[in-house]
């Protein structure tokens, strides 16, 4: 008898925490951007990564090319470094 009443609680009960849990995680929405922080915003990028966030220029003047240094360079831009076994090959 005991068993029949756990079972028929149980689903609710599940249903009430699932409520409570996802209340709980709701996150306030930022404020409003001032205008310096839209300025700022416009300047430069970020970028959420797995280690968390970077903030970079929007038009970097100095750039390392650690992969594609091929294609960076078609492209026109010219690192300041890069990794001596791309500087190696014969198309460099």
């Amino acid at each position: 008898m005991k068993r029949l009443r756990i079972q028929a609680w149980l689903p609710g009960f599940m249903i009430l925490s699932l409520f409570l849990l996802t209340a709980c995680g709701q996150t306030a929405s930022p404020n409003p951007a001032t205008p310096a922080q839209e300025n700022k915003s416009s300047e430069t990028r970020v970028l959420k990564h797995a280690k968390g966030e970077s903030t970079i220029p929007v038009k970097p003047q100095r750039v390392v090319a650690l992969q594609y240094l091929g294609p960076m360079l078609a492209l026109g831009v010219k690192p300041i470094g890069a990794l001596k076994g791309h500087m190696e090959g014969p198309d460099m």
